[in-house]
């Protein structure tokens, strides 16, 4: 009782506990022994202590909602333990075909079902050699290799825990009809729409069936115009058949009979969507408060959004920190409490005057739509560095445009070719998918949306706390917004001026970037230092003026690295260290300097020579404060350290770009990193002879991904690292590192982590 008169729902509270402790859990990593400890400690206070009961009540929330997130941890599959300690396994394997993940590469999400005789459950993506059916299901030997997680650069969990590759046939197995059935009703559905609406089904697929073709195709303009969320299958499709399909159904049935015919059918949608978690939590939340009503029991929306956050973390507790469930709560908490009844004309006319309401449903769309851009901006700026108000304009088309292409391709899907109706349809959907694409390209050229500008984690939170004031004010609680706004204001610059990083802390970032270099150091006095961009595409090594677009957009660094240095707080570069030119090593250079400043650009006087370094020094961003030219050794004093360049000398040649490669040590906090490039066995015979003195370190990034080429014993026996960072790949197509190499350091006692398991960080301590 207590709980109902001072909290919108009884569970509000609760929830907001439950879900404190799982995000408290995560950041802190409390063991779980410690929380059942007190979690029995709260039960018994809480049975025993009625005056203070509510406060253990929420503390035991608060506990259970982290035990739930830990015991993820206890629910791990035999093949994610066997994948820790091996880098991959061959084995057989039975499995059903899930999805088709890619067509040109035979690429496909399948559940495994049996491996070497042990039934398991995961799921995985199989490389298959030819084509495969979903739905159906075969037995293959495979290789089996884990999908690296990277916990540093990586937000978004991956649905999947590993990657097969085919060894051999694949024997196709006896199906189970109804088990499979809608992988299979999925595959011929894809297939179906193909055929009738041929290059422009994409749409369609995607509105049905949560297929990413249309969605690649277009994905910057429907992020600039503001309206990806109407062609991802998600809650608001979900909230629309519910409509259109109760508003049929009760032409012939009554509404409570309507409804329960709804739940088996949007449950089949959900089946053929993969069970998208979108979906899933709109159909939690129509069946929450459908249920309600059945029982009469009528929820308010805060009651309804509490139980049916509850179920979903309580089911997956990872979906709290999913960016989908965070979007779509926020835009329903908007919808339900955030919206204020403004009228254009007099409310006790409307109903008298079709224009007037015409213009007053307008109006309140676009008051709503511009509230949901509002409340989701520290969102989208922390996960994507944009953010987009051009939707406020285009959602007044692109709405009923995708209400209207909903249903026809529906209609297109279920209704036989050949019909002349069924031609009509295929018609009218050709023309409206011209005019959603024009409305696309067109919403994404409108001028209310910028990108690039990633906030981090106290920077989002500094926004959304004056986001929520605002909302106070826009909803008439200016008695309360008042008495809040000093301490609001106050929290707020606090979190915007406080810095990520602990004052005198450094650094090591060695990037999971495939078989590519990019590091990055930062040192106590705040300096950050850039060892390489990463890798790219679209260029031959001969180019000399590569695919700029391709440079731009489709490097590792534009699509990984920059949002996770906005993240960071990370707004520019004091040093940029280039160590030669191969793609990878350079192919996210354009893409940084594009997106951020950099003060001091390395390079080598045989970099500056070639014609490739003078396309990139011809681009208009290209804006270094300085650039150095390096021809000989050479020592630059930083604030906190020194950074030593020790190769190539003016006395060393070599027509092998890799050998040519700068090498530099970097001395700072009575430490030393040496970062060599893609030097090989002649420069490395040349360094120990010129400069044996120089090489003992005790951090050393193994030269050239760990090529046989490389780290000579008499190298390693100079350079004496305490530890060694390898940047390759699983199953690259060079085989790094190779095994004479692992060898070498193995006898070395050199310990040695790799990228292979995720980004490398490594903090470095002052020593005496």
């Amino acid at each position: 009782m207590a709980i109902s008169k001072t909290a919108p729902a009884p569970l509000l509270l609760p929830v907001l506990a439950w879900t404190a402790g799982m995000v408290l859990v995560r950041h802190l990593s409390v063991p779980i022994l410690p929380l059942l400890i007190a979690a029995g400690v709260l039960l018994i206070c809480a049975a025993a202590l009625s005056k203070v009961r509510i406060w253990l009540l929420f503390a035991l929330f608060l506990v259970l909602g982290g035990l739930r997130f830990d015991s993820m941890s206890l629910q791990e599959s035999p093949l994610a333990a066997l994948l820790k300690s091996k880098t991959g396994i061959r084995q057989e394997l039975s499995f059903r075909v899930l999805q088709t993940l890619s067509s040109s590469n035979n690429n496909y999400a399948v559940r495994m079902e049996n491996l070497a005789g042990q039934p398991l459950r995961d799921v995985l993506i199989f490389s298959s050699i030819k084509p495969m059916i979903p739905g159906e299901r075969y037995r293959s030997m495979a290789d089996i290799s884990p999908l690296t997680s990277d916990p540093i650069l990586q937000i978004y969990p991956s649905r999947y825990s590993a990657i097969a590759y085919q060894l051999g046939g694949a024997k196709r197995l006896q199906p189970s009809l109804m088990r499979y059935l809608p992988a299979r009703l999925r595959n011929n559905m894809l297939q179906n729409l193909d055929a009738k609406l041929g290059a422009d089904a994409g749409w369609a697929k995607g509105l049905l069936l949560s297929d990413p073709t249309s969605k690649k195709a277009f994905n910057t303009e429907l992020s600039q115009s503001g309206i990806m969320h109407l062609i991802v299958v998600s809650g608001l499709h979900v909230w629309f058949i519910y409509l259109v399909l109760v508003s049929l159904l009760r032409i012939f049935v009554r509404r409570h009979i309507a409804e329960m015919i709804f739940l088996p059918l949007i449950l089949l949608f959900a089946a053929l969507n993969n069970w998208a978690p979108p979906i899933t939590r709109s159909i939690i939340m129509i069946a929450v408060g459908l249920i309600a009503r059945w029982l009469q029991r009528p929820l308010s929306g805060a009651q309804s959004l509490s139980l049916s956050l509850f179920i979903i973390t309580l089911i997956n507790p990872a979906q709290l920190f999913n960016i989908g469930l965070q979007l779509s709560f926020i835009c329903m908490a908007v919808v339900l409490f955030g919206v204020p009844r403004l009228y254009l004309f007099n409310p006790d006319t409307l109903m008298q005057h079709h224009l007037r309401r015409f213009l007053q449903h307008l109006f309140d769309g676009l008051i709503l739509s511009l509230l949901v851009s509002l409340a989701i901006t520290p969102l989208t700026l922390y996960y994507f560095g944009r953010a987009s108000f051009n939707g406020v304009i285009a959602n007044i088309l692109g709405i009923p445009l995708i209400g209207i292409l909903l249903p026809l391709s529906l209609l297109i899907l279920l209704l036989p070719p050949g019909l002349y109706l069924s031609h009509i349809f295929v018609l009218s959907y050709n023309a409206l998918v011209q005019l959603w694409q024009k409305l696309v390209v067109q919403g994404a050229q409108m001028p209310f949306s910028f990108n690039g500008a990633y906030f981090n984690r106290n920077h989002a939170l500094a926004l959304a706390l004056l986001i929520l004031m605002a909302f106070l004010f826009i909803r008439g609680k200016y008695k309360l917004g008042l008495v809040l706004a000093l301490p609001s204001l106050m929290l707020a610059g606090s979190l915007y001026f406080l810095p990520l990083n602990k004052a005198n802390t450094a650094d090591v970032h060695v990037f999971s970037c495939g078989v590519a270099d990019c590091s990055l150091v930062r040192l106590a006095s705040g300096e950050t230092i850039m060892i390489d961009t990463g890798g790219g595409r679209g260029f031959t090594m001969s180019d000399t003026a590569p695919s700029e677009e391709a440079l731009l957009h489709d490097s590792w660094l534009q699509n990984t690295l920059l949002p996770w240095l906005g993240r960071n707080g990370i707004r520019k570069l004091d040093y940029l260290v280039l160590t030669h030119l191969h793609a990878d090593h350079f192919g996210g250079l354009l893409s940084l300097l594009q997106g951020m400043k950099v003060e001091h650009l390395i390079i080598s006087d045989d970099t500056a020579r070639q014609p490739l370094w003078q396309f990139f020094a011809s681009r208009p961003y290209f804006k270094p404060r300085y650039v150095h030219t390096i021809t000989d050794t050479i020592s630059i004093p930083l604030e906190k350290g020194r950074l030593k360049f020790l190769h190539p000398d003016k006395d060393f040649f070599s027509n092998n770009e890799n050998e040519r490669s700068l090498v530099c040590r970097l001395d700072s906090g009575g430490q030393k990193i040496l970062f060599t490039g893609d030097i090989g066995v002649i420069s490395e015979e040349y360094l120990a002879r010129k400069y044996p003195q120089e090489l003992a370190c005790d951090y050393l990034k193994i030269p050239h991904h760990g090529s046989r080429g490389s780290s000579t014993d008499a190298f390693l026996r100079l350079a004496k690292p305490g530890e060694a960072w390898l940047s390759t790949s699983f199953r690259n197509r060079f085989g790094f590192p190779h095994p004479e190499t692992v060898q070498r350091y193995r006898y070395a006692q050199i310990p040695v982590r790799s990228t292979m398991e995720g980004s490398i960080r490594t903090r470095l301590l002052q020593k005496d």
